[in-house]
């Protein structure tokens, strides 16, 4: 009973911690005091120490040594290795997704599209960012090869991370439902090429801005 417990708390840590990280309120390099957060949920301080041990295997945080936690940051070469990985499975993702494509999973993408003009008036940088995500995963999951999606899911918590770069731009919003309006029309008319190239083109644009702003900032 008592492990049941200390498990269930250390998944509702993890499960505050990657809202925070996910929606900005813990920025890249920011400390994560164990004992602070420990004090605010109300519980002892081993279920916080394991939420955060997961999360580092998981990427999302650093250990450091005799300095605790920190929200993980990336340097250049992890952005360049992170999207290299990210631009081989979702260009794969779109071969495969297009031979399985049919009309209700074409409704379906058309229906998430039509969700943007509304999302860019009316709501924030962290909403957008959900249904940014969506749009790939839906791609990932059309592939119909379990593998993929598994590999895709474990890279878009660093993906999100480092994403935040991205987003800070004034014309992302907009810039992002271009591509993947174009995307999808390569998709909808089976132009599998067409439709990898603007996948591929998409991803490297993102990493390459991502690069230039971390490198105005001093990584």
């Amino acid at each position: 009973m008592a492990d049941m417990i200390g498990e269930n708390l250390t998944l509702k840590v993890m499960q505050d911690l990657k809202a925070q990280i996910f929606n900005f309120k813990l920025l890249p390099g920011v400390r994560i005091s164990d004992k602070e957060v420990a004090q605010k949920m109300g519980m002892s301080r081993s279920p916080v120490r394991e939420a955060l041990v997961r999360l580092s295997e998981q990427g999302l945080v650093k250990s450091r040594h005799n300095r605790g936690f920190t929200v993980r940051d990336f340097s250049v070469q992890e952005v360049e290795d992170l999207y290299t990985l990210r631009e081989a499975i979702e260009v794969l993702a779109v071969r495969l997704a297009l031979q399985r494509l049919d009309k209700k999973k074409t409704q379906s993408l058309q229906q998430h599209l039509d969700r943007y003009p509304f999302l860019m008036e009316s709501s924030g940088l962290m909403k957008f960012n959900e249904v940014d995500e969506e749009f790939h995963d839906l791609i990932a999951t059309y592939s119909g090869n379990e593998l993929l999606t598994q590999n895709w899911k474990s890279l878009h918590g660093q993906i999100r991370i480092v994403r935040r770069y991205d987003y800070l731009r004034p014309n992302s919003f907009r810039e992002t439902y271009a591509d993947h309006s174009q995307i999808f029309e390569h998709m909808r008319h089976g132009e599998t090429s067409k439709a990898q190239k603007c996948m591929s083109r998409h991803i490297i644009k993102s990493m390459r801005i991502i690069i230039k702003m971390l490198k105005d900032c001093g990584y």
